[in-house]
């Protein structure tokens, strides 16, 4: 039920008012400016950022669904991700050019 609230409250927030077409080129500009796989320490650990991807499909449900529906977001395959990820932007580009 409390998920419910929040995704109606969501719904109400300007963002939503962008079609998904328009969101998707803004996001096609954060593959360039934030890209997976820059490498930053923390003490003794090494961390792999994921970039854009974090910032785009673990915010807003909405966000998400129009990163997972455009196949040319995932056309930049980076390798330092491994090759999990690897794999899974190759699959969610689908026909889309790829960059390696």
């Amino acid at each position: 039920a409390l998920l419910a609230v929040y995704t109606r409250r969501n719904a109400l927030l300007p963002v939503h008012i962008l079609p998904p077409e328009i969101l998707a080129r803004i996001f096609q500009f954060l593959t360039i400016m934030d890209q997976p796989g820059d490498i930053t320490r923390v003490k003794t650990k090494r961390l792999v950022s994921l970039g854009w991807i974090a910032s785009v499909t673990h915010v807003y449900r909405h966000w998400r669904q129009v990163a997972l529906d455009t196949p040319r977001l995932w056309g930049r395959v980076s390798l330092r991700l491994g090759s999990r990820w690897s794999d899974e932007m190759i699959a969610r580009s689908k026909s889309a050019p790829l960059t390696i």
